[in-house]
């Protein structure tokens, strides 16, 4: 699996969800899609790599690893392992996750769906969207979108 987050900020004058955020987090995943589709797997890539401490550009994250979710508690060396296949292997059962806490409220997307007709901004922001989606496909991945209340 392969997980892309970023977190966009609404501003004061927010509409309960970032167009721009979307966009860039779309951008990002998508250029991760497409290099670990087609790349080949990077010398970087050690067990030891995905338990240490996570650098987030000049601060260090102590006690968070790369590590996100482990339902089946694999090992860092077989978790390696199967990123590596990932990489080798075009078929490979994928998802991206836009995991998007302060970039959209479900609540402000679904009462704009309920209102006629739709403003611009959410137009906007499911055109983006639903292009997302048709690349995902293509590209034989699953593509899903986790947002706040």
């Amino acid at each position: 699996m392969l997980v892309h987050a970023k977190v966009g900020d609404q501003g004061p004058r927010g509409h309960g969800f970032n167009v721009g955020g979307l966009q860039d987090a779309g951008r990002q995943a998508l250029a991760s899609l497409g290099f670990i589709s087609r790349g080949q797997p990077s010398s970087v890539w050690t067990p030891e790599r995905w338990q240490a401490d996570v650098q987030a550009n000049k601060v260090t994250l102590n006690g968070r690893s790369r590590i996100f979710r482990n339902p089946d508690g694999l090992t860092t060396a077989q978790l390696n392992d199967l990123l590596r296949a990932s990489c080798r292997n075009p078929s490979f059962d994928r998802e991206i996750w836009i995991v998007g806490a302060k970039m959209a409220r479900r609540k402000a997307l679904a009462d704009g769906l309920d209102e006629t007709p739709w403003d611009n901004r959410l137009r906007q922001f499911l055109m983006h969207w639903d292009a997302m989606q048709t690349a995902c496909a293509r590209a034989n991945t699953r593509l899903r979108f986790y947002c706040s209340n």
